[in-house]
């Protein structure tokens, strides 16, 4: 099987989206698959070369870059990259497209194109005029449509509700972490030195919880915080707000490559996920309903204690027995949580070899090879 993944990002880039993408191209040809990542031709400062080691992905997909739309108006940017890609894939034979991007899936159906395509929040944050169009004309229910892969129970809900799609059409399918990168981190357990090393990597956008991690520091001075992600700017911001707080447990990086992520995480004991109960997205949407971060997947391979916001959606993998969940606007109960796992480290422990433990099944190896199952090509 050959497959075309059209997805109209920046890569190489900081963003979470193109890290799934390069993450799933590898799975998929892990699992013999045939697979062409098609992206635009425009890059940001990070340039060209190296994607493959920025991503910490192996070279065995090809990188095709779009250069039709280099010039193209911002209007109507996505719709020349849809429509110029489906055209490459219809010339090249590809067996399927794969794409999280619902314009290249209009345009998919309009030319008879079999797809599988990929969503991880409202469609409505892409276009409106789009969304009432596909629910006018009921394209979902397409037959080029092969599969609809969403990421948590709540939005394959809102799927079947908005659109009328047949249940057996929709794969929920979580992100996933690539385990290999963890296990070849020769590290001991957590909670092994006297200063205890709590960290966060992610976002810094509203509803991340960044206000709590600045609160923990400040009520418990004896633990080191640290903090990775966001541009540079945001960074900044945050700084400033560790400086008008006094606050001197606490360090903050800007993005680092997820190459990096494994052994940064696997610095600390504890890892934060102080979600609140809207999640700010890059778009401004709110994914806090349906959100799978990556980031928990990773937090949970590399054997690190998880203290998480308890919100449903994150109770479809995370539990009382692997991890730590919190109410996130409790910030007394997160203080005496991180407490108690000093106080108590073997049954913390535990908790975090059953998350390492619980994490096997959602690599992205394993994520492909459903995909690849559930369709008949």
């Amino acid at each position: 099987m050959n497959i075309v993944y059209i997805a109209p990002s920046i890569i190489p880039s900081a963003s979470a989206n193109s890290v799934h993408i390069m993450k799933m191209c590898e799975a998929f040809a892990q699992n013999n698959v045939s697979v062409k990542l098609l992206v635009p031709s425009t890059t940001n400062n990070l340039g060209l070369g190296g994607e493959y080691e920025f991503y910490g992905v192996c070279n065995n997909f090809k990188i095709i870059r779009n250069k039709f739309v280099t010039n193209a108006p911002v209007g109507i940017w996505n719709y020349i990259f849809a429509f110029s890609s489906i055209l490459y894939a219809i010339y090249t034979k590809s067996d399927v497209i794969f794409t999280r991007n619902p314009i290249v899936s209009f345009f998919c159906i309009i030319f008879r194109k079999r797809h599988i395509l990929e969503m991880h929040d409202e469609m409505r944050s892409v276009s409106f005029k789009l969304f009432k169009l596909f629910k006018l004309f009921k394209f979902f229910k397409s037959k080029m449509i092969l599969k609809f892969i969403v990421i948590s129970k709540p939005l394959k809900g809102l799927y079947l509700k908005e659109f009328d799609i047949e249940p057996n059409k929709v794969l929920v399918l979580p992100d996933g972490v690539n385990y290999e990168q963890f296990i070849k981190i020769n590290v001991k357990k957590p909670l092994q030195n006297e200063v205890v090393g709590i960290g966060y990597i992610g976002s810094l956008y509203k509803g991340r919880g960044i206000d709590v991690i600045l609160n923990l520091a400040k009520n418990i001075p004896s633990c080191k915080f640290k903090i990775y992600g966001g541009s540079p700017e945001e960074a900044s911001l945050v700084k400033t707000h560790i400086d008008k707080k006094n606050i001197k447990n606490i360090f903050i990086h800007q993005h680092i490559p997820n190459k990096e992520v494994p052994e940064k995480l696997c610095e600390q004991d504890i890892l934060l996920m102080p979600y609140q109960r809207k999640v700010q997205e890059r778009g401004g949407g709110d994914t806090a309903k349906w959100m799978s971060p990556m980031k928990m997947f990773e937090y949970m391979a590399s054997g690190r204690v998880i203290v998480s916001s308890d919100l449903p959606v994150i109770r479809e993998v995370l539990n009382e027995n692997n991890s730590y969940l919190v109410d996130p606007e409790n910030i007394q109960e997160w203080i005496n949580v991180i407490k108690e796992i000093i106080n108590n480290k073997d049954m913390a422990i535990d908790k975090a070899d059953k998350a390492k433990e619980d994490v096997l099944q959602y690599t992205w190896h394993d994520r492909a090879k459903q995909i690849i199952r559930s369709i008949d090509v």
